[in-house]
């Protein structure tokens, strides 16, 4: 009769502790806010391109740069003559925001034998050290803050690379120029 007893309570304990784990516990809740701003397209149109001008290469090499601020210097007994100009963009998208410039960190312009499409690369030469310039900003930055009528203008310098003996011609290449907010 103990025997039977003792599985009994053994059996109602174990079923009670059964029912109690399955008995619903008390939960936490949160609530979390979701959020999209869709704004305007942000673009960016060239005005004019970069243009270091004439240069006559020196013995030992050299470098030509042309800053943001349209200004022009020379190492390496690197001489210049001609005009020359900094690169001009107009980028537009919505009023007020910021938005970040990407410029590739180097290069390569090249000249052909001709300007046929078919006719060989003869020579290069690197243009690195990418810099701009946000008018609205007013900084020398890899960024931009357009302004009230959504528009900003920021100008491009950078550093060609002329090594000693650079062949005469017309160098030329694309330099992409992103903006992205």
């Amino acid at each position: 009769m103990l025997r039977k007893l003792l599985i009994l309570f053994l059996l109602l304990w174990v079923g009670f502790c059964f029912i109690a784990n399955a008995w619903p516990h008390p939960l936490a809740t949160v609530t979390a806010t979701a959020t999209a701003t869709v704004v305007e397209d942000l673009t960016i149109t060239s005005e004019e391109p970069l243009n270091f001008g004439f240069i006559t290469p020196s013995p030992q090499g050299g470098t030509v740069t042309v800053s943001p601020d349209n200004q022009r210097s020379e190492t390496g007994g690197v001489r210049t003559s001609s005009s020359f100009t900094r690169a001009e963009f107009t980028v537009r998208g919505m009023a007020g925001h910021s938005y970040t410039i990407h410029t590739p960190p180097s290069l390569t312009f090249s000249v052909k034998e001709n300007d046929d499409e078919s006719s060989q690369l003869l020579h290069e030469l690197i243009v690195s050290h990418f810099i701009t310039y946000s008018t609205t900003s007013g900084e020398t930055a890899a960024a931009g803050k357009l302004a009230q009528n959504g528009q900003d203008r920021i100008y491009l310098g950078a550093t060609l690379m002329v090594p000693a003996g650079a062949a005469p011609g017309v160098y030329s290449g694309w330099v992409p120029v992103t903006v992205s907010y």
